[in-house]
């Protein structure tokens, strides 16, 4: 069948919604999605989903498996403004993402790639970047294996670029590693 969904306010928060203080992880101030749902013998299955964020446009398609199996693709022409703030942090640019899921519910392996001009991170101009992403499996970090960047005339590289967002237990903080190239 069809699905019109509109929402307002969606927050993902890092403990439980009546918890205070609510640890906001990301919000969105409104949304509106469609596409279409299904139940297969070996799934239920959204398909052409299209989210219209208030500066994005995101398609989707996911499957719930009945056999634990997960699967989701998502690309999007993104506006960072959409997601910022992320875990606290403010981030900028406009360009494309890409995100998979795979796997299983308990155990889901999510990747992805990111191209975007005018990158900021926390205010940080960084120019326009591209790269690849994996998740951790708690959520809880990311890595950028190349983070390729172009900034005027400027060239440079980042190998093993990781963002841990708990280094020793806090989660108000991150940790960020890498080797930096210049050309």
């Amino acid at each position: 069948g069809p699905i019109d969904l509109r929402t307002h306010d969606f927050t993902v928060s890092a403990n439980a919604y009546d918890e205070r203080p609510l640890r906001t992880v990301l919000a969105i101030s409104h949304g509106r999605f469609g596409g279409r749902w299904s139940i297969r013998d070996d799934a239920v299955r959204f398909s052409d989903v299209v989210a219209d964020l208030p500066h994005s446009r995101l398609f989707a398609d996911v499957l719930l498996g009945f056999h634990n199996a997960l699967g989701v693709d998502v690309h999007a022409e993104a506006d960072m403004r959409d997601a910022s703030p992320l875990a606290g942090f403010d981030f900028a640019g406009i360009g494309t993402a890409t995100c998979h899921i795979g796997g299983t519910f308990q155990a889901p392996n999510v990747s992805g790639h990111v191209h975007l001009a005018d990158f900021e991170f926390d205010h940080f101009r960084m120019g326009e970047v591209e790269s690849d992403a994996i998740l951790d499996p708690d959520g809880m970090a990311v890595t950028f294996p190349i983070v390729t960047a172009v900034k005027r005339d400027s060239r440079y590289s980042v190998s093993s670029l990781r963002l841990d967002f708990h280094p020793g237990g806090r989660r108000d903080r991150f940790e960020l590693n890498g080797d930096l190239h210049m050309d």
